[in-house]
């Protein structure tokens, strides 16, 4: 894409914004490609576990630091645990997990992220401290949450 250089304005004027060309659909479609690749890159080579769950139904989505960090061989496997399953029954201040969690997914959709360090439980029952990133979003009408999880044990 050629650059515009915008003029130096003299004193008194104000300087012009440049205008951009209409885009043609095939440059629309490309740019939109190369957007959502960029992404899927992100998502994809991220060291942090992101994921994405529906409060009322569990895990939607886990890209593969997710799939690594709870040990499961595929998204398919992490999408059929739930929150309770990926943590031990009570958190290390003696509250439930199940109600605890309710709590911080709560937090999050009122306010708009909510983030707070939480004990993990992988698939094979290893324990691991986490530190987690709750951010409320819409999607095609519907309310989610975002979830970062960062193991903070290594």
């Amino acid at each position: 894409m050629p650059r515009v250089s915008i003029p130096e304005p003299s004193s008194g004027d104000k300087p012009e914004t440049p205008v951009r060309p209409p885009v043609s659909e095939e440059e629309f479609f490309s740019g939109r490609a190369i957007i959502d690749k960029f992404f899927r890159t992100l998502y994809e080579t991220s060291r942090d576990a992101i994921l994405t769950l529906d409060p009322e139904i569990g895990f939607l989505s886990g890209n593969p630091a997710t799939l690594a960090l709870f040990g499961c061989a595929t998204e398919s496997q992490f999408v059929a645990l739930s929150p309770s399953t990926t943590s031990p029954p009570t958190q290390p201040d003696g509250q439930s997990s199940d109600e605890k969690a309710k709590e911080m997914m709560s937090l999050a959709m009122k306010n708009g992220a909510h983030s707070f360090e939480w004990v993990h439980q992988r698939i094979n029952g290893e324990l691991f401290w986490a530190e987690v990133l709750l951010t409320r979003l819409e999607l095609n009408g519907r309310i989610l949450l975002q979830a970062s999880v960062r193991n903070i044990d290594d």
